[in-house]
């Protein structure tokens, strides 16, 4: 795209994100700011670039691309939430707190937004507050037991980098729980199925039976009632 358009901001932009995804940032960098010179308006463009100044641990560029891409597009709910890490890892709390709310009111369903609010009320000690950002990011359906893994590695680690001792509810919330034994029956059975040639072949023939209409899928079957 960029050899048929080299003035195509979009097209620096979009190739930035694939070099980000690849873990080349600096790469990317480049890119985005490709783009913002194809187009100094480009909101995204910056917030693109400050997201991977904060993976360069690069936090004061971020937040300066950050801020810009919030005077472009006061609205940008992705923008604030991002700031907002980089003001978490420069220690200034307070003004995370602040940005995860703006980013939390701009977009209501904004898991992530709640999940690195209640992270940052662990490090103030704010149990409660804490607790009840990390079930709403939960009860949205996240894994945040895997963003907290991605980058704490464990409640241990967790414990060693800031001295804090977290609440038992909350060392559950963020840590792997084993399967329940039903759930491991539930696998082996379908394993045990998954090996059975004759269950095999008589899912294929009820699969093709489906395929030619001679016999309907119950999904299928409750519509008719």
């Amino acid at each position: 795209m960029i050899n048929l358009d080299p003035n195509s901001a979009e097209a620096y932009n979009n190739r930035g994100r694939g070099y980000h995804n690849k873990g080349d940032f600096d790469h990317a960098i480049k890119d985005y700011t490709t783009a913002i010179q194809l187009d100094p308006h480009h909101a995204i463009a910056y917030c693109n670039r400050g997201i991977a100044h904060n993976s360069n641990n690069e936090y004061d560029h971020a937040i300066e691309d950050f801020d810009l891409a919030i005077e472009l597009e006061p609205n940008l709910a992705n923008a604030y939430c991002n700031r907002g890490l980089s003001y978490g890892r420069k220690g200034e709390l307070g003004c995370a707190v602040g940005d995860f709310t703006k980013a939390i009111d701009l977009k209501s369903d904004f898991a992530k937004a709640y999940y690195n609010r209640g992270v940052v009320w662990l490090h103030l000690q704010e149990w409660e507050r804490a607790r009840t950002d990390l079930t709403a990011a939960k009860n949205m359906g996240e894994d945040i037991v895997a963003w907290f893994q991605n980058f704490y590695v464990d409640v241990a680690t967790f414990r060693e980098r800031t001295g804090f001792e977290l609440p038992e509810d909350i060392v559950e919330m963020l840590t792997p729980q084993p399967p329940s034994i039903t759930e491991d029956k539930e696998r082996e059975a379908t394993r045990e199925l998954a090996s059975d040639p004759e269950i095999v072949k008589s899912l294929e023939r009820a699969e093709a039976d489906v395929k030619a209409g001679r016999l309907k899928r119950w999904s299928d079957v409750k519509r008719d009632f």
